[in-house]
């Protein structure tokens, strides 16, 4: 094996392991979350020096349907989208 193709394989196993790691770390971080969801009280808990809190928040988006039948015309015309590659990383079936 030359050295640019293991240097590829290399980085390969290193984003395939990370991409591994992160994805147990936001598990780890959902369940925690969950926790103290459970644990909170008035938005409010303090467990030594961590504070956490919870805030009610909104977010605001709009009901397409109800547009077009307000304004009489189709808004697909006004729509946009993004184009973008995704990068999938998996391990090989052994």
């Amino acid at each position: 094996m030359n050295t640019k193709s293991k240097d590829k394989t290399e980085k390969a196993q290193m984003l395939y392991d990370l991409i591994q790691q992160r994805k147990v770390i936001e598990k780890a971080e959902s369940d925690l979350k969950a926790f103290f969801k459970d644990q909170i009280t008035d938005g409010v808990l303090v467990a030594g020096d961590i504070v956490i809190t919870l805030e009610a928040r909104t977010r605001t988006g709009f009901d397409r349907k109800a547009l077009e039948i307000k304004l009489g015309i189709e808004i697909k015309d006004f729509e946009t989208t993004t184009e973008y590659t995704q990068m999938n990383v998996v391990k090989k079936a052994a």
